[in-house]
């Protein structure tokens, strides 16, 4: 077996019996069968699985037969506790002890399952904003089927409980966590698509900035060594600057005010427009300098 989280399974399984016996009275059975006995099973095994993946890893056989051939001996080991031990005791009903254990294993087959479904309405976790996901769905239902192993295995050990407290921690582990995990994943996305666009935006508005320096070699090639940029309110020139800073050294200006106005409007999700307020600003001013100079 590749995935060595069959391994703690295949442990947790041959020792629910004796936990659910350490947890409501063990009667008075050894601890033989109690501990040293779950451990020859569980190493047996494990021992098993490895000796059959190897084997499949050699076309000996087949690979669908190694979990199968793994489990099969902690499953009928903890089913023959639980039939000498447990469902003979007096303190419980023997159907509902019957119930309890089916359940617990269908909830651990559950948990195997999970992660091997597809996007769907009708299979899996309904989730239905994962749908159109599926990287998030594997992500999400690979976690629960970890989840629903352990609750499968703890219904096993400790039993099915009527007290809020185990009621709480089933929901909790079968769905609640993840739900969250489900939400949490979707906001993470959320957050890169939105960190990705801004990038763009900030990409886009400095290439618009930078273009101011095409704007002056196409339409201001006429424009005189040292240009007029402002002018007093008789109409005299009082304040110019050379042509080559002009042209290009005013452009990198542009773009550091660029990025000051782009840190400032990052919490503007909605607002996209305002990322395009500089480039649009020197573009503009870039032909009302060239206007002016030139008239």
């Amino acid at each position: 077996m590749k995935n060595k989280k069959w391994y703690v399974v295949i442990i947790l399984i041959s020792f629910s019996g004796s936990i659910y016996l350490l947890t409501n009275g063990n009667g008075g059975i050894s601890l033989y069968k109690l501990f040293i006995l779950p451990m020859i099973i569980s190493v047996f095994s494990i021992v098993l699985g490895i000796i059959s993946g190897r084997l499949a890893e050699k076309d000996r056989l087949p690979h669908k037969l190694v979990l199968p051939i793994a489990m099969s001996v902690p499953v009928l080991f903890a089913i023959s506790q639980y039939g000498k031990y447990i469902l003979n005791q007096s303190n419980e009903n023997y159907t509902q002890k019957i119930i309890h254990v089916l359940v617990a294993l269908i909830i651990i087959a559950v948990g195997n399952y999970l992660p091997k479904t597809k996007p769907s309405r009708f299979v899996g976790l309904k989730f239905f904003w994962l749908l159109d996901k599926p990287v998030l769905w594997f992500k999400v239902h690979r976690l629960a089927g970890y989840l629903w192993i352990l609750s499968g295995v703890l219904m096993l050990s400790l039993g099915v409980s009527n007290k809020w407290f185990w009621i709480v921690s089933y929901v909790m582990l079968l769905y609640v966590i993840p739900l969250i995990y489900s939400i949490v994943l979707l906001k993470k996305e959320k957050e890169k698509k939105m960190k990705s666009s801004k990038i763009k935006h900030l990409i886009i508005s400095s290439i618009l900035c930078l273009a101011t320096v095409g704007i002056f070699l196409v339409f201001g090639k006429n424009l005189p060594d040292v240009v007029p940029v402002h002018w007093d309110s008789s109409g005299n020139v009082n304040g110019t600057i050379a042509k080559n800073y002009l042209t290009y050294g005013a452009p990198f200006a542009y773009l550091l005010i660029n990025f000051i106005a782009f840190a400032k409007f990052q919490g503007s999700e909605k607002a996209t427009w305002k990322y395009y307020l500089v480039p649009l600003s020197v573009i503009a001013i870039s032909f009302l300098v060239i206007f002016l100079a030139l008239r």
